[in-house]
């Protein structure tokens, strides 16, 4: 039989309660570790790819804007790429 714990997390110095929920399952579900379409793999290889790329962003452009739309626009769309080309799906 499947167990749910649910909670709240409490303390004297936030008057935030945090939930929390834990699922134990009896049954072993194994994952095709191959067929994973929507996950990113954040591998240390992956994040050192991406930091690299990121770092290699030219940012002297974002200065040439007239506009700070622009200008986000210009480094959203770069960094989108960075991330597309890393973290494929």
């Amino acid at each position: 039989m499947d167990t749910l714990i649910t909670g709240n997390l409490w303390c004297d110095i936030s008057d935030h309660l945090p939930n929390f929920l834990l699922l134990e399952c009896e049954k072993s579900v194994k994952y095709n570790m191959d067929n994973r379409p929507f996950i990113w793999l954040h591998s240390l290889i992956n994040v050192g790819k991406f930091s690299s790329l990121i770092d290699n962003i030219d940012r002297s452009n974002l200065y040439n804007y007239s506009s700070s739309n622009e200008a986000y626009n210009y480094y959203h769309e770069n960094s989108k790429n960075v991330t597309a080309t890393v973290f494929q799906r």
